[in-house]
């Protein structure tokens, strides 16, 4: 019997910061497989407002450490993830009112992530941070640039000249890294 591996990872390594505060995105996997330094435990922990995360409790420590340092992904299967019907999340069909409040509660994560970084949302309407990030990141593929690409046209509150210019700019980046 062939076991299917629904998780999605997010392989990129490097900062990610724009990923995780746009699109809630992270790098990794589930939360049993995420390491973490001492130093960035410090920050992350303890963690703020428990009685709100009986489920999902894991967005607190994959949010901000999302945000707060540079990821690391190594490509193996050295956990098993149990999925069976008692998962609190996984696998359950959630309602639109449940979806709606974990967006405030993410929002929320990130907010205090930010605080912990000492930087304002200011910081994610600079185009010059987005292309300094995308530079972090060694290895590219399409799906990376997309995101990027994502962030900076639907995302993003900035004009269209510098829209233009940031794309063509991290387009060139795309291409040399690819080429690598």
């Amino acid at each position: 019997m062939k076991i299917s591996d629904p998780l999605k990872r997010y392989k990129y390594n490097g900062f990610n910061t724009f990923l995780v505060y746009y699109l809630s995105k992270y790098p990794g996997d589930v939360t049993s497989s995420l390491s973490i330094t001492k130093e960035l435990a410090e920050k992350i922990f303890p963690l703020q407002n428990t009685e709100n995360w009986r489920i999902q409790a894991d967005d607190c420590i994959v949010f901000q450490a999302g945000m707060l340092t540079r990821a690391f992904f190594l490509d193996k299967k050295l956990i098993f993830y149990r999925i069976h019907e008692n998962n609190g999340y996984y696998g359950k069909k959630l309602s639109s009112d449940y979806v709606y409040d974990l967006l405030i509660k993410r929002n929320a994560l990130k907010k205090l992530a930010l605080g912990k970084m000492e930087i304002s949302d200011a910081f994610f309407n600079n185009t010059y941070n987005l292309i300094a990030e995308f530079k972090t990141h060694k290895q590219v593929d399409t799906n990376l640039f997309k995101l990027y690409m994502h962030v900076l046209w639907i995302e993003m509150n900035t004009g269209l000249l510098n829209k233009l210019k940031t794309s063509y700019k991290v387009y060139k980046l795309f291409q040399k890294r690819r080429a690598r």
